[in-house]
């Protein structure tokens, strides 16, 4: 039987290759796509729980001071959602509890590329600006704090330390140190109870808050968090 060719080329057409595996397209056309489609993002409710509990852990064992333990609680959350905010920032913060800036400021890098100047962003911004340029001026204003005579714009002063109002660790650290005065304190009670308004999840808010002698804040948690083990 004489090959059937294209009016315009020489070459065999291959219409009646394609009219035979036709059929065979149409049985299996069902199937190929379930079989062909790459795994989704790992997005599951058990997924999201898995992130709340890691978070809890690192959370545990930063305030522990266990910063290697914490670290590794972090890097799995970042295996399950590599971009995920909450954890680039304390990767950072462990970073500078262990006295690495230049490592802390790799972490900045890539919580700005993912998620601009987020509240997360800032916070590891100015944590690593009062361990780094800051430094000696933070260190002057804790030994003013810790003297029998503490000046009475010593508030202020902490306060000028950075551009934005102090969140996350910096915040511990600044309103801490203004309560050496009876202002600072009470302006020290104000900006916290804010804060921990503002991120009712994060509990170093209410725990600061409560150093300080302000009302407590309930925690308006979306659900209750795993216990850290």
């Amino acid at each position: 039987m004489a090959a059937v060719t294209d009016k315009n080329s020489r070459r065999p057409s291959r219409a009646p290759f394609i009219g035979r595996l036709l059929p065979v397209f149409l049985l299996l056309g069902p199937v190929f796509p379930a079989a062909l489609a790459l795994p989704a993002p790992e997005t599951s409710t058990a997924a999201q729980v898995d992130i709340r509990a890691l978070d809890d852990k690192g959370i545990y064992w930063y305030e522990r001071l266990r910063f290697d333990l914490a670290s590794q609680a972090f890097s799995r959350i970042l295996l399950l959602d590599p971009t995920n905010a909450s954890a680039l920032r304390w990767q950072g913060l462990i970073n500078l509890a262990n006295g690495d800036v230049q490592a802390a400021t790799v972490w900045l890098g890539k919580l700005r590329s993912l998620h601009g100047q987020s509240a997360y962003t800032t916070e590891l911004q100015q944590a690593i600006s009062l361990a780094s340029e800051k430094r000696q001026q933070l260190a002057e204003l804790r030994y003013q704090a810790s003297s029998e005579k503490v000046p009475g714009d010593l508030p202020q002063r902490l306060l000028k330390l950075l551009p934005q109002a102090p969140l996350g660790e910096a915040a511990q650290q600044i309103y801490r140190l203004m309560k050496s005065t009876p202002e600072g304190a009470a302006l020290a009670r104000s900006q916290v109870s804010r804060l921990a308004a503002n991120f009712p999840e994060d509990r170093r808010y209410r725990s600061l808050l409560a150093e300080l002698g302000g009302a407590a804040v309930a925690d308006r948690s979306a659900a209750p968090r795993a216990a850290a083990s």
